[in-house]
């Protein structure tokens, strides 16, 4: 066994056929304006956080807080929704039925309440509530649309040599 690791005759083939299109891939305008919307997103979110905590430091805390929980479960559900490799397929499936489980049952009973008391008072809407998970709304989707548009475009359409899989054989064989 050599130590020599050659590229294939396909690695090249490949590369060169899907040189073209650059290292963003074919699908390179949808990851740029993806990525250039979620930074225009991001600039109005904190605007609006800092504008919704009336100009408060505490508030506006509060605000972006919501907003970072947001974006966090959102990048997780972008990347449990765009496996790339084969054996994430199984793994993210079964993570994804022992996140459901926990959710649909014991968050959901407890979450109707809290919300009943987080949203409302008495009968009246609390303004402040329904702008904060808002944000969080937003903070969530943005995420999620941004991680699964990158996870999808790039490593699945990118170029196999920019993804590092080339493959490569042995001297030798």
């Amino acid at each position: 066994m050599s130590d020599n690791l050659t590229p294939s005759v396909e690695s090249k083939q490949l590369s060169q056929s899907e040189g073209s299109h650059g290292w963003l891939g074919r699908y390179r305008v949808a990851v740029i304006s993806a990525n250039i919307m979620a930074f225009a997103f991001a600039g109005a979110i904190v605007w609006v956080s800092w504008e919704l905590g009336n100009n408060t430091a505490r508030a506006f805390t509060l605000n972006i807080l919501l907003c970072l929980l947001g974006a966090a479960l959102g990048w997780g559900a972008g990347i449990l929704a765009t496996p790339i490799a084969e054996d994430d397929t199984s793994h993210f499936a079964r993570l994804g039925q022992i996140i459901s489980a926990f959710f649909s049952g014991y968050i959901v009973s407890k979450l109707d309440r809290f919300l009943e008391r987080a949203l409302y008072s008495g009968e009246q809407l609390i303004p402040t509530a329904w702008e904060r998970i808002g944000l969080f709304v937003v903070s969530f989707l943005v995420m999620l649309i941004v991680v699964f548009v990158n996870r999808w475009y790039l490593h699945r359409f990118a170029p196999k040599a920019v993804n590092n899989q080339v493959s490569v054989k042995e001297d030798g064989q």
